[in-house]
C-alpha cells in the first residue's frame, strides 16, 4: 500500500514561502515545527490546480488540517 501512495505524493522544496507560512498561527496551536512545516506546504500545494490530500499518520496535525479545509487521509 505505501509503494502505491508514494507514486502520488507531490514534493515540496523547503523554501520562503513554507517557511513564512509555517511562522503564522494556524487553527489549532501549537504545532511542533515538522508539523507545521508540513500543514504550511499543504496549504500551498493545495492553491496549485491539482486535487490535494494531505497524508498524515498524526492525530493532531490532520486535526489541524481539517481546520484549515484541508483533505486528510487516513480520515
Amino acid at each position: 500500500m505505501l509503494a502505491s501512495t508514494a507514486r502520488r505524493w507531490s514534493l515540496m522544496r523547503l523554501d520562503d514561502e513554507v517557511v513564512s507560512r509555517a511562522r503564522r498561527p494556524f487553527a489549532l496551536e501549537p504545532l511542533r515545527a515538522l508539523d507545521a512545516l508540513h500543514l504550511a506546504s499543504a496549504l500551498i500545494a493545495r492553491d496549485g490546480a491539482r486535487p490535494f490530500v494531505l497524508l498524515s499518520l498524526d492525530r493532531r496535525l490532520r486535526e489541524a488540517a481539517r481546520r484549515a479545509g484541508l483533505e486528510v487521509a487516513p480520515a
